[in-house]
């Protein structure tokens, strides 16, 4: 990772328990990974930078959806935000969207409760995935643009972060890539 990046969340990884984790490896990364049951394709992937303290909430895992939720704690967190909660998303083109977002508003719950003050970031591929109950949660859609090559949303959203061009909520500068076009978020992290 030649951007230096505290974390990157890779969808449609297409691991399966053949892969061994050794081959994928990134020097001075955690990995952590879900792979699709019994299927090629999909999956997601979170590389975090070691050293970092980051824990996988397992808990939260189901079985039949490709989500992973990581409790992050980068060294220069504000006060207010004492670490985030980062959900790894890849929803299918042709999932069901009604268990996705049941599944996904019910472990924001979960999270809020047992982590009142914490950020939280979702991010991946979402494709289709009707998002108006996520967003009244209440969060933000940062990126809007969608893929090139498919024309679906992939997308992140912010809750309980203030973002705004400029501010910072440490000390990097982050690429949110979406499909085939980046989109550049000044002093995101």
């Amino acid at each position: 990772m030649n951007n230096n990046a505290d974390i990157a969340v890779i969808t449609e990884t297409w691991l399966h328990d053949d892969i061994d984790s050794n081959m994928i490896e990134i020097a001075e990364y955690m990995l952590f990974r879900l792979d699709r049951g019994g299927q090629l394709q999909g999956g997601v992937a979170v590389y975090v930078k070691s050293g970092i303290p980051c824990i996988h909430l397992s808990h939260l895992t189901q079985d039949n959806l490709e989500v992973m939720w990581l409790l992050y704690r980068p060294h220069t967190m504000p006060r207010e935000i004492p670490h985030l909660l980062i959900c790894a998303v890849y929803f299918p083109p042709k999932a069901n969207s009604y268990e996705m977002i049941d599944y996904l508003i019910s472990s924001l719950d979960t999270v809020t409760h047992s982590h009142p003050c914490a950020g939280i970031l979702l991010l991946g591929d979402f494709n289709q995935l009707p998002d108006a109950q996520l967003k009244s949660f209440p969060l933000q859609q940062i990126v809007t643009s969608t893929s090139a090559t498919r024309g679906t949303s992939c997308f992140l959203l912010v809750s309980n972060i203030a973002i705004a061009r400029g501010q910072s909520l440490g000390s990097c500068n982050d690429l949110v890539a979406t499909g085939n076009q980046p989109t550049s978020t000044s002093q995101v992290s």
